[in-house]
C-alpha cells in the first residue's frame, strides 16, 4: 500500500506545478503533501522492523547539509523567507531521498516507480509536443519550463536507453520517447548536449568511473565559472532577438549561446561573486535577488551564496559521496549506472540553469535515492553473498553472471 502510493505520487511529480499553491515563497503541491505522509509512514515502518534503513556515507552527507542549511537559513537576513525556500529545496528533496531508498530496494517495485514516473514523462511530453505544434516556442505544459521539462525526462531517458531490462521493451519505448520528446521540444541546451556524449558517461560508469568522470566535471566547471565571472574578456555582449531565443534558433545561432553565456556572466555572476564575499562562511541562506528571476543560474554561485562555503563543501561532499558509492558497489549495473548518468546530467545543467529551484532538487535527490535502492537492494545482497546476479548488456540485449 505505501510503494503504491509513493509510485502514484512519482507518477504525479510531472504535473504538480498544475494545482501548486503559493504561501509566499513557498510552494504546497499534492506531491509534497504526500511525501511528507509517506515519510511519516516509511518511519514507522523502520520503527515496526518491516523495513529498513542502512546509513551510509551519503545518508551522512545528506544531514550535514541539512544542518549546514539550518545555520544558514537561521543567520539569513530574511529567515522567513529562507527556510520557505529551503522547504522546497531542501526539505521535500531531502524526503524523496528517504522515501525512494528506504521503499524501492526490491528490484521489481524499483522498474514499476520508473515505469510509473516514465509515463507520467511521456504525457507530459505528448502535451508539450502538442504546444510545441500549435506555438513553435518553448511549451510550458502543465506549468512546467523548458528546464524543468527537461530535468524530469533525463531519468527515464537514461534508464529507458540503457538501463531498463529488454525484455522490458514497451516501457522501454514509452521512456526513450517520452525523454527524447520532453528534451526536444524544451529546447534546453545543457541537455541537448549531455544527451550526446551520455553514451561516453555510461561507459565510464559502467567501468567504475563514476566517481573520476563526475570530480572531472565538477572541477572543470568550476574553473570555467570563475574565469567567466573574475574575466570579462571571455565574454562580451551581443545583440540578440529575445523572441527568437523561444524557439529553435536559440540552438542554432551561436549569438544566443553567447548571449547567455554574457547575461549570466554579468547580470548574474558578478552581483553573486559581492554576496558570496559578504557571507563566506554560512552564506546567507537562499533567497531570491533582484538580479534573477528564481535563482543564480550556476549551481557552485548558488551553493555557496546560500550556504558559504561550509555549505558548497557539504553539498560537494554529499554528491561525491554518492558517485563513490555507484563507483565501488555499481560497476557492471547497468540499470544503477543509468540512474547515475541521470543525476551527473541534472549536475550539468545545474552548471548554467541552477539547481536549488523549481523541481530540480527533487529529481536530483531522486536519482540518488533510487541509486542507494538499487545498490541496497535484496540483488545487491546475493552479490555481497557471492551468489552471482545478472548483469543486462545493452550493447547486445544479453545477460551475463556477474559478481563483484
Amino acid at each position: 500500500m505505501i510503494r503504491a502510493l509513493f509510485l502514484l505520487c512519482l507518477a504525479w511529480l510531472p504535473f504538480d506545478k498544475a494545482l501548486a499553491i503559493d504561501v509566499g515563497f513557498m510552494t504546497i503541491t499534492p506531491y509534497y503533501v504526500g511525501i511528507v505522509v509517506l515519510s511519516c509512514l516509511t518511519v514507522m515502518q523502520i520503527v515496526l522492523d518491516r523495513e529498513r534503513f542502512r546509513l551510509t556515507a551519503t545518508d551522512v552527507a545528506l544531514v550535514i547539509v541539512c544542518v549546514m542549511y539550518l545555520c544558514s537559513t537561521l543567520l539569513s537576513d530574511l529567515p522567513r523567507t529562507a527556510g520557505l525556500l529551503a522547504f522546497n529545496g531542501i526539505f521535500i528533496p531531502t524526503l524523496t531521498y528517504f522515501v525512494s531508498k528506504t521503499l524501492l530496494q526490491d528490484e521489481a517495485v524499483l522498474l514499476r516507480a520508473l515505469a510509473a514516473f516514465g509515463v507520467g514523462v511521456a504525457i507530459l511530453a505528448f502535451v508539450a509536443l502538442i504546444q510545441f505544434v500549435a506555438f513553435p516556442e518553448r511549451p510550458k505544459p502543465f506549468g512546467q519550463d523548458g528546464v524543468s521539462m527537461s530535468t524530469l525526462a533525463v531519468l527515464p531517458l537514461m534508464v529507458g536507453l540503457y538501463g531498463m531490462p529488454p525484455r522490458r521493451k514497451l516501457v522501454r519505448a514509452i521512456l526513450v520517447l517520452g525523454g527524447v520528446l520532453a528534451i526536444g521540444v524544451s529546447i534546453s541546451r545543457a541537455y541537448w548536449i549531455f544527451v550526446v556524449i551520455s553514451p561516453a558517461l555510461f561507459w565510464f560508469f559502467m567501468r567504475g568511473r563514476a566517481l573520476l568522470v563526475s570530480s572531472a566535471i565538477l572541477f572543470l566547471s568550476l574553473v570555467i565559472t570563475l574565469m567567466v565571472t573574475l574575466d570579462k574578456s571571455f565574454v562580451a555582449p551581443v545583440s540578440i532577438n529575445y523572441r527568437e531565443d523561444k524557439g529553435i534558433q536559440r540552438v542554432l545561432d551561436p549569438d544566443h549561446w553567447k548571449a547567455a553565456i554574457y547575461n549570466r556572466a554579468v547580470l548574474m555572476y558578478e552581483p553573486s561573486m559581492d554576496s558570496i564575499k559578504q557571507h563566506p562562511i554560512f552564506g546567507r541562506g537562499l533567497y531570491i535577488a533582484k538580479y534573477q528571476q528564481t535563482t543564480t543560474h550556476n549551481l557552485h554561485l548558488e551553493w555557496l551564496e546560500s550556504g558559504g562555503l561550509l555549505g558548497y563543501l557539504a553539498f560537494l561532499a554529499l554528491y561525491l559521496a554518492h558517485f563513490r558509492y555507484l563507483s565501488r558497489r555499481g560497476r557492471g549495473d547497468a540499470l544503477a549506472c543509468a540512474i547515475g548518468v541521470a543525476s551527473l546530467g541534472i549536475l550539468m545543467n545545474g552548471v548554467t540553469n541552477g539547481i536549488m529551484h523549481s523541481v530540480m532538487p527533487t529529481c536530483a535527490m531522486l536519482c540518488l535515492g533510487l541509486t542507494a535502492a538499487r545498490l541496497q537492494g535484496p540483488r545487491r545482497k546475493q552479490v555481497e553473498e557471492g551468489l552471482g546476479y545478472m548483469v543486462w548488456q545493452p550493447e547486445t540485449h544479453r545477460s551475463r553472471a556477474s559478481g563483484l
